[in-house]
């Protein structure tokens, strides 16, 4: 397995498990979410397909789909869309019915949502009538 991220977070927790293959995307540091961002990791990263993306999400309502609530971040993370065969959104059920600030992705781009079992039957049946898979954990 090969993990690519922008995440120095990510990228630390992983290698503490060992056995994986890490590649960390250069760019602006932000250190609160402890990401890199811009057009450096824009130019890294368009030099890579992946299978799979996962996304964390700050909000989601039927109206704006799903949100960021920062713009780097949400510059970096439609950059990455465009660089995976499937998008996976990673969230806990909180979210849903909260907006943040910028779209992150379309729905026709999104084929799975992993959540918790809080998830409302609203929002369960409005992504799933968009064919998308949701699984609660």
């Amino acid at each position: 397995v090969t993990i690519i991220t922008n995440s120095t977070f990510i990228a630390d927790f992983v290698r503490k498990n060992g056995g994986v293959k890490i590649i960390l995307l250069g760019g602006e540091y932000q250190m609160e979410s402890q990401v890199n961002v811009g057009p450096m990791t824009k130019a890294c990263l368009e030099t890579f397909y992946v299978d799979k993306l996962f996304i964390g999400v700050d909000g989601f309502n039927e109206k704006t789909g799903f949100t960021g609530s920062d713009y780097m971040r949400g510059e970096t993370v439609r950059d990455m869309v465009k660089q995976a065969n499937q998008v996976i959104i990673l969230t806990d059920s909180r979210k849903f019915g909260q907006q943040g600030l910028i779209n992150l992705v379309s729905l026709s781009q999104v084929s799975t949502v992993i959540t918790d079992g809080d998830i409302s039957s609203k929002f369960e049946t409005y992504l799933q009538e968009k064919n998308i898979n949701v699984v609660k954990v």
